[in-house]
């Protein structure tokens, strides 16, 4: 399948190879850290960089809406309607960031971290973030993959190299800090070398003209969609992470971010399938569309298989060798945390299909995962293979229950189409 999308996408071929480049860079960073810090500091640094990652995923719905606006405008026209989304996903996140700010004694207590600086650079983060958001999905429309694939190589090299070199100074708060650094050295890369004009900043801090407003009018249900979907199940991504240092001692949760990162290169690897394959989908085809998810699913279960066996016989090796020994304790959490992982790539490829195809279930399918996952909090698990069996088990219900309401509402559907007729 993977061969298959590769050779009938030969442009994209540099984009993940630097995207991959960049990736495997990233997660550098954390058995570096790992091996700097203590493991209630690497506790804290990995669920800062969660918090990071998953409000992250919010931002995601806009690339998603940059690509969707370049392919069906003009050139100037797309860059006008940027600017209009860019000026208001920054005032979304100066809100957030000043809720972040404002709740940071809560936060503290809920995560058990050590220090309020954390939210504040976490704050900045967040902000830094929204041009390189804008500007990618801008350039990937444009079919500019190398120099978005430029970007993430060179974010990744400046996260590493400013976050180790400040972490072993100032501890947690450098190593954020440093991952700050490069998130903006990325974005002058990528604004520097970007071979079209880019969305301004210019227009940020002016108020909504009448035809900005009646634009985001337009265009605020795709917004509101694409929000619940891809932001719903983004979230789930890091959730374990953020649930063990809620739930768990610092020590433990400490331990267990190390093994969840881990398993967050599969989920990183599996997920290009879906930017592989979305272009692919054919809006009306579904036969077509049936082929395509069946072959994308088939890739999926090879790249399942190959990490899960490789996991079997050496998660022990493969955390304490990356991680150092502190970390073993918990290698036999990796496996329950790759197939979570893999499951929430799994279902993330079917809503955004759905979402590609503009269909109303997108959101339904969306939240019977998400919310089952986000009760487990509720259920307060005593350790941490029962918070991740208690995961597994809430995508599994989640994914079950839209079979059930899909195949009940495809019978009513179908029952009352052929009273229909036969009146």
């Amino acid at each position: 399948m993977l061969n298959k999308l590769l050779k009938n996408h030969g442009q994209s071929i540099p984009f993940i190879a630097l995207s991959l480049t960049g990736a495997a860079i990233n997660y550098m960073l954390y058995p570096l850290l790992a091996r700097q810090l203590s493991t209630s500091d690497f506790g804290d640094f990995t669920v800062t960089m969660a918090l990071f990652n998953q409000t992250l995923s919010v931002m995601l719905a806009f690339n998603v809406i940059s690509v969707s606006l370049v392919k069906n405008h003009d050139q100037d026209t797309a860059r006008t309607n940027l600017q209009v989304i860019q000026k208001v996903l920054v005032w979304f996140f100066v809100s957030i960031c000043i809720a972040i700010l404002c709740t940071t004694p809560l936060l503290r207590a809920v995560l058990k971290t050590s220090n309020p600086w954390y939210f504040f650079i976490l704050a900045l983060l967040l902000l830094a973030s929204v041009p390189s958001t804008i500007w990618s999905g801008y350039l990937q429309g444009h079919k500019k993959l190398r120099r978005v694939g430029v970007y993430s190589l060179s974010s990744a090299i400046g996260k590493v190299a400013f976050a180790v070199a400040l972490a072993g100074i100032f501890g947690v708060t450098g190593g954020l800090a440093g991952v700050l650094f490069g998130v903006i050295v990325g974005t002058f890369i990528l604004w520097f070398r970007s071979p079209i004009h880019l969305p301004s900043n210019r227009s940020l801090l002016k108020m909504l003209t009448p035809n900005e407003k009646k634009f985001l009018k337009g265009i605020s249900p795709f917004i509101v969609t694409s929000l619940f979907v891809v932001g719903g199940l983004g979230v789930l991504q890091n959730i374990d992470i953020t649930f063990a240092k809620i739930l768990f001692d610092t020590q433990t949760a400490g331990v267990y971010s190390g093994v969840s990162i881990i398993s967050n290169a599969i989920y990183f690897l599996s997920f290009l399938l879906v930017w592989l394959v979305l272009p692919e989908i054919v809006v009306g085809d579904q036969a077509t569309n049936r082929r395509i998810l069946k072959r994308a699913y088939m890739g999926l279960f090879a790249i399942a298989a190959t990490a899960l066996l490789a996991e079997y016989f050496m998660q022990h090796f493969l955390i304490t060798a990356l991680l150092g020994d502190a970390f073993g304790s918990q290698s036999n959490l990796l496996i329950p945390a790759t197939l979570f992982q893999l499951s929430v790539v799994g279902c993330a490829l079917y809503a955004f299909y759905l979402l590609v195809i503009r269909s109303s279930r997108s959101i339904l399918f969306s939240l019977l995962v998400a919310l089952p996952c986000m009760a487990v909090l509720l259920l307060k698990p005593s350790d941490p293979l029962g918070m991740m069996r208690s995961l597994l088990v809430s995508v599994l219900f989640g994914v079950l229950c839209y079979i059930i309401i899909v195949s009940i509402t495809s019978h009513t559907r179908s029952s009352h189409e052929k009273n229909t007729t036969l009146n």
